[in-house]
């Protein structure tokens, strides 16, 4: 959003206060594709989740965009982006997550010319903000506060 892009989030459900992580929220992935440039995967591996993003998701992608996956690479099978790909469905692939890590020598995914493949780097961490987040959920703990970014196991994340 910094960048002066519009970003859309497919969500399980639309809250009602507003966000500044995004513009828009919907739980109907197809309407997202209709308008998107970037197509940008963060989700978590869940049972909702794997596969998800499936060729029927890509057809329905109308301004072939590009695809990014940060998220988890069981989200997406890799035949799907090679299909989508030679079909015309996004543009580029660009690729830190896989089904399978590291990507196998002779995944097709490094010989395609519309793939982007990236060593698993998407989100490397700042240690200074790491400590610093430790030690305040540490005080949350030590005064019977309520944790910050709590895994909540029933959802998966």
């Amino acid at each position: 959003r910094k960048a002066g892009a519009w970003v859309f989030a497919y969500v399980r459900s639309v809250r009602t206060e507003s966000s500044d992580a995004y513009d828009k929220a919907t739980t109907n992935l197809l309407d997202l594709l209709e308008c998107c440039d970037y197509l940008i995967n963060v989700l978590p591996s869940t049972a909702e989740t794997r596969t998800l993003l499936d060729p029927d998701v890509f057809r329905n992608c109308k301004k072939k965009p590009v695809f990014i996956n940060i998220g988890r690479g069981d989200i997406i099978k890799e035949s799907n982006i090679i299909r989508a790909l030679e079909q015309g469905w996004i543009s580029k692939a660009v690729l830190d997550v896989f089904q399978k890590e590291p990507l196998p020598p002779e995944s097709p995914l490094w010989q395609n010319p519309g793939v982007i493949v990236t060593p698993h780097i998407g989100a490397i961490p700042k240690m200074n903000g790491i400590a610093e987040f430790i030690a305040q959920n540490y005080q949350r703990y030590v005064h019977g506060e309520p944790l910050a970014n709590v895994v909540e196991w029933m959802r998966g994340y």
